[in-house]
């Protein structure tokens, strides 16, 4: 029996049916389990595989992947330099970098690094727009004028710019520094939906009964305000992981990302570029970092996308 207009189905709340929705997009789905075969492979891998990911072996530098079959013309490379035969067989699945570290581990490695640091400055920036957002919208008059006034002298000035100029002040680039610089200039975007959201919200009939009874402002927003833009929230969360993750590798491949002996999809990529040499052309040192940093941008994305169409109000 079907519900009224505009009312729930019985026994189901919003977040049920944004879950329904959410399952019946087949590419958001396909996505979701993509990212979480790499997101694993991220944790597993360096911790099973028989090689460490700093560990250098100077008898492969540049070596190709097993499954290429260039073994003769690596041999062939070292007689040439007047080297003596690697005396141990060729046992990297995706080739090894310019000094001789096993590539397969390294992609994991950097991938386990590129998804903390997109988890956690999206996790800083939605903690602080949310505050912010919230704040600004329940305190209303002059001091919201104000705060928002402050947001739009932050959209004024160049994020990636003042990012750069932020990294570029510290000597030491940890992984702490790189993503608390991307989660403290990410957050403004968050916080004018934030603030839509709960002024929308506040003069709702719960909220006033919520004050009629006496609760405090902060127990308001956080029992009554925070749950109901829940949805917003995710689906910008979503969004921009990636993008965090894409400034990260571009910081990195400026050389003002993640330092050694750490290492991310950006930096692999910086070292593969560097690393192309004309008498061989080591195409795995780019190729597989990117296609793996390509790979997860897109599934966020698509997960992201189904994410917004499940929230979407007018699909309900």
């Amino acid at each position: 029996m079907s519900s009224p207009s505009g009312l729930l189905p019985p026994g189901r709340t919003p977040m049920e049916l944004a879950f329904r929705r959410f399952r019946k997009n087949r590419k958001a789905v396909v996505s979701f389990f993509l990212l979480v075969a790499v997101g694993f492979g991220t944790v597993a891998v360096p911790f099973l595989a028989t090689h460490e990911f700093d560990r250098q072996d100077y008898d492969y530098v540049r070596s190709a992947p097993l499954w290429v079959g260039e073994d003769a013309l690596q041999s062939a490379l070292l007689v040439v330099e007047n080297k003596r035969l690697p005396d141990h067989p060729n046992t990297f699945w995706m080739g090894t970098d310019a000094v001789g570290r096993d590539l397969f581990v390294r992609v994991f490695k950097g991938g386990r690094i590129s998804f903390a640091v997109g988890l956690l400055a999206t996790a800083v920036s939605v903690l602080i727009g949310i505050a912010y957002g919230s704040i600004s919208a329940f305190a209303g008059g002059k001091t919201d004028l104000v705060m928002m006034r402050f947001v739009d002298i932050l959209y004024g000035l160049p994020y990636m710019f003042i990012v750069i100029i932020a990294m570029a002040i510290f000597e030491s680039r940890s992984f702490l520094l790189v993503f608390l610089v991307l989660g403290l200039f990410g957050w403004m975007t968050l916080s004018r939906i934030v603030r839509g959201q709960v002024l929308s919200l506040k003069e709702r009939e719960f909220v006033e009964a919520a004050r009629a009874l006496g609760v405090s402002t902060p127990a308001i927003i956080m029992r009554h305000i925070i749950p109901n833009i829940l949805g917003p929230v995710i689906v910008y969360a979503t969004l921009t992981v990636p993008s965090i993750m894409l400034s990260e590798s571009f910081l990195s491949f400026l050389g003002l990302g993640i330092s050694e002996p750490e290492t991310s999809w950006g930096v692999l990529i910086n070292e593969g570029a560097r690393a192309l040499s004309p008498l061989k052309v080591a195409w795995w040192l780019v190729t597989f970092p990117g296609v793996f940093l390509a790979l997860t941008l897109f599934c966020l994305n698509s997960v992201g996308d189904g994410l917004r169409d499940a929230f979407d109000v007018q699909q309900r």
